[in-house]
């Protein structure tokens, strides 16, 4: 993942703070032990530095839970596995993984402060206004696109179609939206 979150697109490994190099942008070294500099990537190179980053971020506040651990290796293969569609982006996994493990029994509200959504367009940061609703809007902090900077739909789009993909049978009806939120 990007962002306030990143970690590790190899290793799931924490990225520390920035490092200097002369003519060069910072860039954050992976706290595992690798040298690995980088500065985070939207889809991690290998499933299971997400398993690792879901693992350091679950105890640090809970105890290990084996089955847990295996049924979230489980989804993020589901989740990954469409091959007619390009690799989500770690961010909108994490989402849907939170999700799935929400509908099979497992508290996954503490995932939810381990993630930063990205603007489906260009990437870049959101920014969230209150609406008259009571619910978030999401706005691209680069304001990308003509026609609006608003993203709420788009991302919720994604997800719903992600998931929908990975866990929702043919005969199955689509979710309309996710429990978690």
């Amino acid at each position: 993942m990007k962002g306030q979150h990143k970690f590790s697109p190899r290793s799931g490994a924490e990225l520390s703070d920035e490092r200097e190099y002369p003519g060069t942008i910072p860039l954050r070294e992976a706290l595992d032990g690798s040298g690995e500099l980088t500065n985070g990537e939207l889809v991690s190179r290998e499933a299971t530095a997400l398993l690792t980053r879901f693992k350091e971020c679950h105890q640090r506040g809970h105890d290990a839970d084996s089955e847990l651990y295996l049924d979230a290796w489980n989804a993020i293969q589901a989740l990954r596995s469409d091959e007619d569609s390009p690799t989500p982006w770690d961010c909108w996994l994490w989402y849907c993984l939170a999700e799935h493990l929400h509908r099979e029994g497992y508290d996954t509200g503490w995932m939810l402060s381990h993630v930063e959504a990205r603007c489906p367009r260009c990437s870049s940061r959101l920014q969230y206004e209150a609406s008259p609703t009571g619910f978030d809007v999401a706005r691209c902090a680069t304001k990308c696109g003509a026609d609006s900077p608003q993203r709420t739909y788009e991302i919720m789009t994604e997800l719903l179609d992600l998931y929908t993909r990975a866990f929702v049978d043919d005969e199955g009806d689509a979710i309309e939206r996710f429990e978690i939120f």
